[in-house]
């Protein structure tokens, strides 16, 4: 199973709200389901009840979709040949995903 990374950039106080700013990269070998990555566990402290996760990409033309409750990154793609699959698709297992990032927001309970 492939496991994204982390790296910090910055991190907010916002009242009771605990918010880490930083890039998310996938990794070489994309594990069916998505990418395993604890949400919680990111930077210098760590992160209580994470509520809400955005990323938007950097690099690559995927869709990263946070799975808090999985602890999963999952990659998505266009894919508008064929309207039997839905306008977007999971990327298959295995495939090298290593130059694909995203800024991410993480937001926890202080």
């Amino acid at each position: 199973m492939g496991t994204a990374t982390f790296s910090e950039t910055d991190h907010d106080l916002w009242g009771h709200t605990r918010v880490k700013y930083g890039t998310i990269t996938m990794s070489s070998s994309y594990a069916t389901g998505g990418d395993g990555f604890n949400f919680a566990n990111v930077g210098t402290e760590k992160m209580i009840d994470v509520s809400n996760v955005y990323i938007t990409p950097l690099s690559g033309d995927y869709i990263l979709v946070p799975d808090v409750t999985n602890n999963k990154v999952k990659a998505f793609y266009g894919d508008y040949s064929n309207s039997s699959d839905g306008a977007l698709v999971e990327v298959a297992a295995a495939v090298n995903l290593s130059a694909v990032t995203g800024v991410v927001m993480i937001l926890s309970k202080k």
